[in-house]
């Protein structure tokens, strides 16, 4: 048998123990909340598609950024200020808005 056959039913198996484990095991979160910035609930004035959130330092300073992707191809990213997340800019490029094809 070829190694990447081997390797493709081991991965295969794998994954399907792996479900079948985690599959009688109960939910570990909590219920969802909606996130703010600036007072105002993220997406709330951008009215975005599909926001999705993530916590990662872009500018290299030791904080993470919440950045929040659209369905535009746009990111928006909200700075930690204190204890709350500071308004929403679009992360720009040479000045010039960054946007990602996602089609």
């Amino acid at each position: 048998m070829d190694i990447l056959v081997r390797m493709k039913c081991t991965i295969l198996a794998i994954t399907f123990l792996s479900a079948a484990l985690y599959a009688q095991e109960p939910a570990k979160f909590a219920a969802p909340e909606r996130l703010q910035a600036n007072g105002e609930f993220v997406n709330e004035v951008e009215k975005t598609l599909y926001p999705s959130p993530v916590l990662v330092d872009i500018d290299g300073d030791g904080q993470r950024e919440l950045v929040v992707g659209d369905l535009f191809g746009y990111l928006w990213v909200h700075e930690k200020s204190g204890s709350s997340w500071g308004p929403s800019k679009k992360l720009q490029v040479d000045g010039k808005a960054l946007k990602l094809p996602n089609w």
